[in-house]
């Protein structure tokens, strides 16, 4: 991690289901005791003990991102957005619970995001990860993911991020859950095609979990008998090079344009 974690916030969204939850009082013991899920330069990610468990986002403003703080939303305050827009759009997404920053004069050090658990779900990396590529256990998961990531664009959301690591299940029955969406856009009406190929190379490109079969069979679970966006070798043969142009473009077409969360 590349920052020590700020000692103090300061609240700038919270869920009715938080009322009770005092950030004084709760931040220094979750920074104590929760389980690290990841740590890495930018972003802490703690689990709270106890239940309910409580999933605690670190985000720290860094070299030219904390420059231009003053000017920019926090990241935790996008994702809490997201997913609240998601929400109201009908779509399964982890409650958003909490929203705060931490500032040293008018720089933003960092900000934080608090989410509820998901009981008993894991994300479909994980899931997947136990059966070889190919495996007919991986199936009901992958074409889960495809029915899942169809939704969400017709809800009118792009992810800009979407990895099978960023959705939760239970079981494929269950369905589908949202996790991590600090980098979505909603649109007034469903997502554009060129917003549903990104993400769908994301989740079931060349640089996914996925063989080929798989692409097809996701892509297939996403048309729901329809004509897919695109075809497997579309989405297999964009590099990742060429993948991070057009993040970069779309993402800074649609941020500017009134599709911000």
């Amino acid at each position: 991690m590349s920052a020590e974690p700020p000692r103090r916030w300061r609240a700038l969204q919270r869920s009715e289901a938080a009322a009770g939850l005092d950030l004084e009082e709760a931040w220094p013991r979750v920074l104590e005791g929760a389980e690290r899920m990841k740590e890495e330069p930018g972003t802490l990610l703690l689990r709270e003990a106890g239940e309910p468990a409580r999933w605690w986002k670190l985000y720290f403003e860094r070299g030219a991102q904390r420059a231009l703080s003053p000017l920019a939303r926090p990241r935790a305050l996008r994702e809490w957005r997201a997913l609240r827009a998601a929400a109201a759009r009908g779509l399964p997404a982890a409650p958003a619970l909490l929203c705060a920053e931490a500032r040293h004069g008018p720089w933003r050090e960092a900000s934080l995001l608090v989410t509820g658990e998901v009981s008993g779900a894991r994300d479909l990396r994980r899931l997947l990860a136990p059966h070889p590529p190919g495996d007919p256990a991986r199936r009901p998961w992958i074409e889960a993911a495809g029915r899942a990531a169809r939704a969400f664009h017709e809800a009118g959301l792009g992810h800009f991020r979407m990895q099978l690591r960023n959705l939760l299940a239970r079981s494929p029955g269950e369905g589908v859950v949202w996790l991590d969406l600090p980098y979505a856009c909603v649109f007034p009406g469903p997502a554009p095609r060129s917003v549903r190929l990104l993400d769908l190379v994301d989740l079931a490109g060349a640089d996914s979990a996925l063989d080929a079969g798989e692409t097809t069979l996701l892509l297939r679970a996403y048309a729901g008998g329809e004509a897919p966006p695109a075809d497997a070798g579309t989405l297999r043969g964009r590099g990742p090079g060429l993948q991070k142009l057009h993040r970069i473009g779309l993402y800074l077409l649609y941020q500017n344009t009134g599709c911000r969360p």
